[in-house]
């Protein structure tokens, strides 16, 4: 299956999920998250800001935060398609913009070094069993766990109903180091 008949079926799939099932699900996935070592072990941690469709990282954020680890997020880069890792408060966590699909912090300031994080959460449509991702086809992930600076565990954090046989593959393409679903970790 092509890429983009794959991204068009699992868009499908999350299209149907009622808001309360997003929560719970997204809860779930949370809290499998969290009893990982990794995650207990990582004092910089980076994760998505949840677009509709996507599992919702606010409960790994307020994990994170009264773990009193440092939550960042992505910014994206308008004229160089790259990221950058900004830190996030509690007290800004509802205040963002949406650029280049990216929900993203409106405060930007402060910016943190790449080597410095330890876990980055890794957003994707479609993820199979060989931990490879499937992005929404702008590259900002892949560019970014590409960076040989980039040092952390990259987990992907799913729904269940992500993971599929194969996800296609271009050299380009970064794996992810685990993938943790509402279901099961992998």
């Amino acid at each position: 299956m092509s890429k983009r008949n794959l991204r068009c079926e699992v868009q499908h799939r999350l299209e149907g999920m009622p808001s309360a099932e997003v929560a719970a699900r997204s809860e779930a996935a949370a809290e499998l998250l969290a009893s990982l070592e990794e995650f207990k072990q990582a004092k910089v941690l980076m994760l998505f800001l949840s677009i509709a469709g996507e599992i919702d990282c606010a409960p790994v954020a307020r994990a994170a935060w009264s773990a009193g680890k440092q939550v960042l997020a992505p910014t994206a880069c308008d004229n160089c398609r790259k990221m950058r890792p900004i830190l996030c408060q509690p007290e800004n966590a509802e205040i963002f913009d949406i650029t280049h699909g990216l929900r993203q912090p409106a405060l930007r300031e402060m910016e943190v070094p790449i080597d410095q994080i330890d876990l980055v959460i890794v957003p994707g449509l479609a993820f199979d069993r060989n931990r490879n991702r499937l992005g929404r086809g702008g590259g900002f992930y892949d560019r970014f766990l590409s960076s040989p600076e980039l040092r952390a565990k990259k987990i992907a954090l799913a729904f269940d109903v992500q993971v599929v046989n194969n996800v296609p593959v271009d050299p380009y393409d970064q794996p992810v180091d685990m993938i943790v679903t509402d279901k099961e970790i992998i």
